[in-house]
């Protein structure tokens, strides 16, 4: 993915707020920046107030966070 796409993304989850009806567009921001979130807490090993500083959606959209997440790198 293109740095400006990431930065797009990563904005638009950042001051998106869920509405209900946006749910599949927060869920496939979350997706296309999995890599380099996932990426970002293994090499900076943030705080949980900063991972929700910098994804607030996985706490206010609950499908954000599935199993498959939890569990990939097993």
């Amino acid at each position: 993915m293109w740095p400006l796409q990431l930065d797009y993304a990563e904005r638009n989850l950042r001051e998106c707020q869920p509405t209900g009806t946006d749910n599949d567009e927060l869920l496939e921001l979350m997706r296309v920046t999995r890599t380099n979130r996932r990426a970002w807490i293994m090499d900076h090993q943030p705080t949980i107030t900063d991972i929700i500083q910098r994804y607030p959606r996985l706490i206010d959209v609950p499908q954000a966070v599935s199993t498959v997440d939890c569990y990939s790198q097993y």
